[in-house]
């Protein structure tokens, strides 16, 4: 169960901070133009 968690842990560390991060691409995407349908309320200090 632990290495279960490891993984996800670590799979949501890359997505909130590797390189390229799909958080930033995100935000990018914004900041160019494009216009969501929703808004997500994601925070780099949500991690449970």
């Amino acid at each position: 169960m632990q290495k279960a968690q490891d993984a996800y842990d670590t799979s949501i560390k890359r997505l909130k901070t590797g390189k390229g991060n799909i958080i930033k691409r995100a935000e990018n995407m914004v900041e160019l133009g494009l216009k969501p349908k929703k808004l997500l309320n994601i925070s780099s200090e949500d991690e449970s």
